[in-house]
């Protein structure tokens, strides 16, 4: 048996004030994924510099900040000949840098 079969007070009293915290955190804007992550209340997210498919969010990213996965810079993809790769808030590569060959 566990704890809460056992009515253990102490345990539910945790358990309320958890989830208290975590609907608490929920309602704030300025509470990111990385602080979630942090605490441990999501496991892999967007942001977290490694690359996941899918994250816990259920996307599929192309990078996570600046893990670009096996592609070193913007010559590394056909057609282009030079310039930064960038990877945007929700982990998709921006090839706006990056200039094409002729």
């Amino acid at each position: 048996m566990n704890d809460l079969e056992n009515n253990d007070f102490g345990t539910w009293i945790t358990y309320i004030l958890l989830i208290s915290v975590v609907v608490i955190l929920a309602g704030f804007p300025q509470v990111t994924n990385k602080t979630l992550a942090a605490f441990g209340f999501i496991e892999d997210y967007c942001g977290d510099g490694i690359i996941q498919t899918p994250n816990s969010a259920g996307f599929f990213e192309q990078c996570d900040t600046n893990n670009f996965g096996n592609i070193t810079n913007c010559s590394s993809l056909p057609e282009y000949i030079s310039g930064d790769l960038k990877c945007t808030s929700s982990c998709e590569i921006n090839l706006n840098n990056c200039v094409l060959g002729f």
